[in-house]
């Protein structure tokens, strides 16, 4: 009998792809949560279009709940609509700084967004390292020389000092800590750590937003983005299970239409 662990990786060629799997196994979960739940996303061309009938369906499910859709969620961890890859990456640093005061307005952003911690983390005064520290700069120019140190190339989100005690309402952040490896010459691997995730308020939108940031350093790495690995502590419904039973039976119809009925069962929901 596999254990645990096993049985709770889930392994996909999209985002949209993953996110339908990891949601299903979740939600046929006893008490409609899994821990730990590893999702993997592998090749070149994982990330999903607007277009996307997985995605539409989340969206449509998050609009019906007056929550924020996944375009929302995916732009804390990377503002995909800042980012001109013809430009210098300096120009989303100060795009993003220029409407961060404007962002931070939301009660939700009030201790900051992801992003910005990615690119100004801020240090006591007492630290060797005074000031804000641009996290995937640093990142970006380790992967770009020859003989670089791997542990060099992470990205801490999580900061104890403004985060702890942890309140009863859902609390930023959630993920906590970022890896990047190259993978041969010419490609890109990412890992995410989330202590906990709600996997209809947050999850599609949280892998929407980290496979555009990989993107994004695989870019100015002159890589491809390749693979994201998503390790999360315990992954959550956040609502009953007849809550969500329409749109996990929407998700699974769209899946087996999209894999076609002579296809094996292990790739339907």
């Amino acid at each position: 009998m596999p254990d645990a662990m096993t049985q709770h990786v889930v392994q996909a060629e999209t985002v949209s792809q993953g996110w339908a799997l990891a949601f299903s196994r979740v939600h046929e979960a006893a008490g409609g949560e899994v821990r730990p739940l590893l999702l993997r996303v592998t090749g070149e061309n994982a990330g999903p279009a607007m277009g996307d009938a997985i995605r539409e369906a989340v969206d449509q499910a998050l609009r019906q709940g007056g929550r924020a859709d996944t375009q929302t969620v995916a732009n804390t961890i990377f503002p995909d609509r800042l980012w001109d890859p013809a430009q210098p990456r300096e120009r989303l640093y100060e795009r993003f700084e220029r409407i961060h005061p404007v962002v931070r307005r939301c009660h939700a952003n009030r201790k900051g967004t992801y992003f910005q911690r990615m690119i100004g983390f801020e240090w006591d005064r007492d630290c060797s390292v005074p000031g804000a520290v641009n996290q995937l700069e640093q990142v970006i120019k380790s992967l770009s020389r020859r003989g670089a140190i791997r542990r060099e190339h992470q990205v801490c989100v999580f900061d104890p000092r403004r985060d702890l005690p942890i309140r009863r309402e859902p609390a930023f952040p959630c993920l906590q800590q970022l890896a990047f490896q190259p993978v041969g010459n010419d490609r890109l691997a990412m890992s995410a750590f989330y202590a906990t995730q709600y996997m209809l308020e947050k999850a599609y939108g949280n892998y929407l937003g980290l496979w555009r940031l990989g993107q994004f350093v695989a870019h100015e790495t002159k890589r491809r983005m390749w693979e994201l690995d998503c390790f999360v502590g315990v992954a959550m419904l956040g609502h009953t299970k007849a809550e969500l039973s329409g749109l996990a039976a929407r998700v699974r119809s769209i899946a087996n239409d999209a894999v076609g009925p002579a296809a094996p069962a292990s790739c339907t929901l």
